[in-house]
């Protein structure tokens, strides 16, 4: 979360950040316009449209769909809290006619500096470390293709280079976790979850984007298959590894499960202002509970290592995972209600919620 913090925020370690967004000494690139706020993706500085919009979206869309999981979980009003937040950015960014900020910050310059937020440079000329640039796009100039475009580019140079199982498009680990990009594995499958959890509802569930000829015991064998994957990133796996970190304060969680705690996320893992920041193999010394790591790699294995493809955080790995949670719960309530189990429903999915009567 970037700019001046709101009260409700959940990350008291963190302080207000790069007030100056949108402010520079190169009109070249310093509109001169306030754009502090929103949202940095990647665990970094970088502040960019169409990451926010879209996890904003996903965000939005799980909690409307399973508004009474949320309510119920006290979560509904963190959500739409933090879907204004962006909202109230990403309206920031239309600062005049046919204009959008599509970024704020330059990637190879914030790699150069490890800090947290509010101590790392604000804003400066090309060539420092300082160097924020704003970068729009325009009707004039028709640039906003190439925003889009690279994007796809990035994607599948990286399934070519990373990704051993492009002839299929999807990999199954030995321990049976779905695997699409070696690079946050655990996101993309999270996606996945939540768009068959929405696809699948269960009994007297009334979903806009239901899908009627989808029979019963297919949609039981989706929603078996969507708590699998899950549970797999909840530390039910050979392995008895976790995915999210901060899931040592739940009182469910099973014994034996490991739990990381060395996320690469530079606020995370810089002690404020003294500059003091946790090295690779250190833990984080303030929490980011709830935070999805990067994933296991196509051998199931993994490395709680702050400097390790499979330890990356970013606010839209948590978009799917956040919508799939709300489902599941929602599904498991139901459950409950019939004094079933997970196991039990999932042993015969045809059955029904019920037993053979949902």
């Amino acid at each position: 979360m970037s700019g001046s913090l709101p009260n409700w925020s959940r990350a008291g370690w963190r302080a207000a950040s790069h007030l100056e967004d949108g402010q520079g000494p190169d009109m070249r690139f310093y509109p001169n316009k306030d754009l502090t706020g929103g949202w940095y993706e990647n665990g970094g500085y970088l502040k960019v449209s169409l990451t926010q919009g879209a996890t904003a979206s996903l965000l939005a869309y799980s909690a409307l769909t399973w508004e009474a999981a949320a309510r119920a979980a006290g979560q509904w009003d963190v959500a739409t809290r933090n879907v204004a937040w962006v909202a109230a950015y990403l309206y920031k960014c239309h600062y005049e006619a046919d204009t959008f900020v599509a970024q704020i910050g330059d990637m190879t310059t914030d790699d150069l500096s490890w800090s947290s937020a509010d101590s790392a440079p604000q804003a400066g000329r090309l060539g420092t470390t300082a160097w924020r640039p704003v970068w729009k796009v325009t009707t004039a100039s028709n640039r906003g293709a190439d925003v889009v475009s690279q994007v796809s580019g990035w994607k599948s140079a990286e399934s070519n280079t990373c990704d051993a199982c492009k002839d299929v498009g999807l990999c199954r680990t030995p321990d049976g976790f779905m695997v699409l990009y070696k690079f946050g594995s655990a996101h993309y499958t999270a996606n996945m979850v939540l768009a068959v959890l929405a696809s699948s509802p269960r009994p007297g569930e009334a979903l806009k984007n239901a899908r009627p000829s989808v029979p019963a015991s297919a949609k039981g064998e989706r929603q078996c298959w969507a708590w699998g994957q899950m549970s797999y990133l909840l530390g039910a796996n050979p392995a008895n590894q976790a995915y999210v970190v901060g899931l040592n304060v739940l009182s469910g969680l099973a014994s034996g499960v490991s739990v990381p705690t060395r996320p690469r996320h530079r606020g995370a893992s810089c002690s404020g202002h003294n500059g003091r920041c946790s090295g690779p193999l250190d833990d984080t010394p303030n929490p980011l509970t709830g935070a999805l790591m990067g994933g296991p790699a196509w051998d199931d294995s993994f490395l709680d290592d702050r400097d390790y493809i499979g330890s990356t955080v970013s606010i839209e790995y948590n978009a799917g995972f956040n919508g799939a949670m709300l489902a599941l719960s929602a599904l498991e309530r139901a459950l409950t209600a019939a004094s079933r189990s997970w196991h039990d429903f999932c042993a015969n999915p045809a059955d029904g919620y019920d037993g053979g009567v949902g």
